[in-house]
């Protein structure tokens, strides 16, 4: 069952949104204007990998997992990244036992026990499980350490960005979601905090101010996709850093306190653009990875067309700290598709985007003035 709009709410809606659209009446933080800053041309190296390989990567230890939506018989397939050897395909797809319909990528690794590990939810199944990367890796199969019935909630259909916090807490975001058959109104994402073992709402985290947005001027953009972001946690999972996608601007949650810091850089778009008439608007950020001290979001900077496969691909990382600080832009020399951090090693991984080649930036050389 859907989430549903009372008449009241609707004409609420539309009455406040004939007046002027601020940040304040959108965003549930402090939003601070920051400084650009040059861009610092970087070269980096490639890697070979034995084997073809496709899709969204994940750096866990020495390996790189790859969610692999052209897989037949499985969602992940790994790839040792200092041999470049090829370790076998994990996690079996189809409807039989130990298998599963369909899994997300990986939104986030953790150690746990002395293993890398990381929770998958099987939407189709109604289940969350723990997958024990590590012990997968050494016996060559997809070992669960633990497989959790986790029934959804009515209109609370699908949790996207799912983040571990503790044995017991995770946190997970709602994304938007229509309202109205024509499309004209729709809810704004947020996080909810869930316990995992009896699951249970432990309390929500608004990032915007209103539950629901009012579809706007902009022609080219569908109305779910106006508060979208790119989302990751800090690995020490105190915060959640958010790189929008039609704003430049990174917010900032804090999961202790639940206050949220919005970081735009100076003379680009407030959230007005979107009912300004303006019909041209920018994709600014596409993905985001962190470390527990940076946030390295993939970025965009240019009008997108739907409806077009000829739309330009991002080679700029703006790099953040953890206070919101633009602390360096690396022109990556290629059109980047995708990109993975390795905390453990300080490397940022690349996926070219036209051909899927490999790159590795050690983050170790690079000046952090």
């Amino acid at each position: 069952m859907k989430k549903r709009l009372t008449v009241a709410a609707v004409v609420i809606l539309i009455t406040g949104s004939c007046g002027r659209v601020s940040d304040d009446s959108c965003f549930n933080g402090q939003i601070r204007l920051i400084d650009d800053i040059k861009v610092e041309k970087i070269t980096p190296e490639e890697i070979n990998l034995d084997g073809p390989f496709w899709g969204n990567p994940t750096v866990c230890d020495s390996f790189m997992i790859f969610w692999n939506t052209k897989l037949t018989k499985s969602f992940f397939q790994v790839f040792n990244l200092h041999t470049g050897a090829y370790i076998g395909d994990f996690v079996d797809r189809g409807g039989g036992p130990g298998e599963v319909y369909t899994l997300p990528y990986i939104f986030q690794v953790y150690e746990e026990g002395g293993s890398m590990k990381t929770l998958l939810n099987a939407l189709h199944e109604q289940k969350l499980l723990v997958w024990n990367i590590s012990r997968s890796v050494k016996h060559g199969e997809a070992i669960m350490d633990t497989v959790i019935p986790y029934e959804r909630d009515p209109g609370n259909d699908f949790f996207n960005y799912m983040f571990r916090l503790s044995d017991d807490t995770l946190v997970a975001r709602l994304d938007s979601e229509m309202l109205t058959m024509d499309g004209d109104i729709a809810s704004t994402p947020y996080y909810q905090k869930r316990t995992i073992y009896s699951n249970q709402p432990a309390g929500d985290i608004r990032i915007y101010n209103r539950p629901t947005v009012q579809k706007g001027d902009v022609a080219q953009i569908p109305i779910v996709f106006y508060y979208g972001s790119s989302d990751c946690v800090k690995p020490d999972r105190t915060k959640i850093a958010q790189a929008m996608s039609y704003l430049c601007q990174i917010n900032i949650i804090d999961l202790a306190t639940g206050r949220i810091t919005g970081h735009r850089i100076k003379n680009t778009p407030d959230f007005s653009v979107f009912y300004s008439g303006v019909r041209n608007i920018k994709q600014y950020y596409r993905r985001i990875q962190a470390d527990d001290n940076y946030i390295y979001a993939l970025y965009v900077g240019e009008i997108i067309d739907f409806r077009s496969s000829e739309n330009k691909d991002p080679y700029l990382v703006h790099v953040f700290d953890w206070n919101g600080n633009l602390v360096k832009k690396l022109d990556l020399g290629h059109p980047i598709r995708e990109m993975a951090i390795d905390a453990k090693n300080n490397a940022l991984y690349f996926l070219e985007a036209g051909d899927d080649i490999l790159y590795r930036c050690d983050l170790n050389v690079l000046n952090w003035e």
